[in-house]
């Protein structure tokens, strides 16, 4: 089930993860922003190695953060996920020259009008995949095209693109 800050997202129905986003400066037990719905609130946060946020003693349950000035996301799943949030806003073309793929760029170029809300709605796309593989890093996020992307559900939220890949 996928779930907004609690509420149940219309055509999203069985998705494996629960999703909550706040604007506030945390989330998770004892904030104003809870975890979603549906996931103890009795968890304790570790870190694996290469960084990746785990539940220290629930390896059965997936955890993926990410934060950018003004927004926090958090993704739950019961199986490995990637999430990333990100302002809509400029956006680098050196970045897009370098790492996005050329279809990637011909869909950002398409209509001016929408090149900011479409590279953010890309680069949280190639986030939450690398975060969702584990290995992260800048290498992984060139290879991946991210337009055809299975399992990958994007949104615009409050001027921000959310991305979960799972």
């Amino acid at each position: 089930m996928f779930e907004l800050n609690g509420v149940a997202q219309r055509g999203y129905e069985g998705l494996p993860f629960r999703l909550g986003v706040s604007q506030g400066p945390e989330v998770g037990p004892g904030s104003p922003w809870p975890w979603p719905s549906g996931v103890p609130t009795d968890l304790k946060i570790g870190h694996e190695p290469q960084g990746r946020p785990l539940f220290v003693d629930r390896p059965d349950l997936h955890l993926s953060l990410s934060h950018t000035a003004g927004a926090v996301a958090v993704a739950v799943g019961d199986r490995p996920l990637g999430v990333d949030v990100e302002r809509v806003g400029r956006h680098d073309p050196r970045i897009v020259a370098r790492l996005f793929s050329a279809r990637e760029q011909a869909y950002l170029d398409a209509d001016p009008t929408l090149t900011e809300q479409r590279f953010a709605e890309l680069w949280t796309r190639k986030e939450a995949h690398a975060k969702r593989s584990g290995a992260g890093g800048r290498e992984l996020v060139r290879g991946i095209d991210v337009l055809d992307a299975d399992a990958t559900v994007t949104l615009l939220v409050d001027g921000f693109a959310l991305s979960v890949c799972y």
